[in-house]
């Protein structure tokens, strides 16, 4: 009995470990793990021009390209259907968010989802290609005889999970927007909007304030109340500004949502995701 109890552990944690470890299970069973395993839990550094030295996990979904071409095939699941979808190499996909050291991609049909390592797209050398066009704006258009390749970034690839995401708009000083530009503030319809405050008005307090990093007044396109709505299981009236930022692919128009209560700015977050903004 306490042989076959003794058996019965080694039995369970040698699947848990088939599971939860590639190389584990490569050593269990021979199998090596697949590339998108490998990549799973690792971090890629970007060295651009100019210096910039980028964790591309931190890169925020709205700054990346929305498509990317996979070098390799790979299979898309759709979990709930229970189906799998081949993708094969040279195929244009969404790119829907980076996973360690994976592009996590879709087809056209969203219900199908697959990973592939970030080196194994185009993806690096888009993001390059956009770096270097931003930082040499005035260059004059090479000649097709003379042309070059985009420059390839330098990777370097940390293992262990990366740290939580931060804008890349922060890597470099953002534009001051022309002082002769019109800022464009769309005023709430209602000033109470749930209470005895203006949400755009409590907007502009908290950025003037400096309770986000992100963005100053001058780089705000405009502002605009969104009423109300509820986060977390909780209710905010909640506002919304468009702002200009520098970012590795040139100025970009960006936008942030505060999420209102109490009468102040409680936090501020990105609209698609949900992340904070510090």
């Amino acid at each position: 009995m306490k042989t076959f109890f003794t058996l019965t552990i080694i039995a369970v944690a040698g699947y848990l470990g088939y599971l939860v470890e590639p190389s584990l299970r490569h050593a269990l069973t021979g199998v090596e793990p697949s590339a998108a395993e490998k990549a799973a839990n690792t971090r890629v550094m970007l060295q651009l021009d100019g210096g910039v030295q980028v964790d591309l996990s931190s890169i925020p979904a709205d700054q990346l390209p929305s498509q990317v071409t996979v070098n390799n095939g790979l299979d898309a699941v759709n979990a709930a259907a229970r189906q799998v979808m081949r993708i094969e190499a040279g195929s244009k996909l969404k790119l829907v968010r980076i996973d360690g050291g994976n592009a996590v991609v879709s087809p056209e049909d969203a219900a199908f989802v697959g990973r592939i390592p970030v080196g194994e797209t185009d993806l690096l050398q888009q993001i390059a290609a956009a770096h270097a066009a931003k930082v040499e704006p005035s260059a004059p258009p090479a000649s097709p005889e003379t042309s070059a390749p985009a420059p390839e970034p330098q990777v370097v690839v940390v293992e262990d999970k990366f740290e939580p995401e931060q804008s890349i708009a922060s890597v470099v000083e953002p534009p001051n927007r022309p002082a002769d530009e019109p800022v464009q503030v769309t005023e709430p319809a209602d000033a109470a909007d749930g209470g005895n405050f203006d949400v755009v008005q409590l907007m502009k307090d908290s950025v003037k304030n400096g309770q986000i990093k992100e963005f100053t007044l001058d780089q705000v396109l405009d502002w605009k109340s969104e009423g109300e709505e509820l986060v977390d299981g909780e209710k905010f009236q909640t506002g919304v500004v468009s702002y200009k930022a520098e970012t590795i692919f040139g100025i970009k128009t960006l936008q942030a949502k505060a999420l209102v209560q109490g009468g102040k700015v409680q936090r501020w977050i990105r609209p698609k995701s949900g992340v904070e903004i510090k």
